[in-house]
């Protein structure tokens, strides 16, 4: 189980670098007054997306990031109903 759940925070942590790496394209591509701050950022995940989406049409990075978060919480759940049942 801590296995199932470490793993999953290793993709929580690569989704996160992959975030930050589409910010960085994002901020790359929009002019200086445009630029997200990387402070407070994760309230404007949707924007951030949006924008790259703009910027960068044919980009893999979101659906990357999809994946990572999509199977880090997966493997979470997994962990969670795993331990529910062998301490029960």
């Amino acid at each position: 189980m801590i296995g199932i759940a470490a793993t999953a925070l290793g993709f929580v942590i690569l989704g996160n670098c992959i975030f930050y790496m589409i910010l960085g394209e994002v901020n790359g591509r929009s002019r200086s007054e445009e630029e997200i701050s990387p402070w407070g950022v994760n309230t404007k995940l949707f924007m951030v997306l949006g924008r790259h989406r703009q910027f960068y049409p044919g980009s893999k990075l979101r659906k990357y990031l999809a994946y990572s978060l999509v199977l880090a919480l997966i493997l979470f759940v997994s962990a969670l109903v795993w331990a529910l049942t062998v301490n029960s």
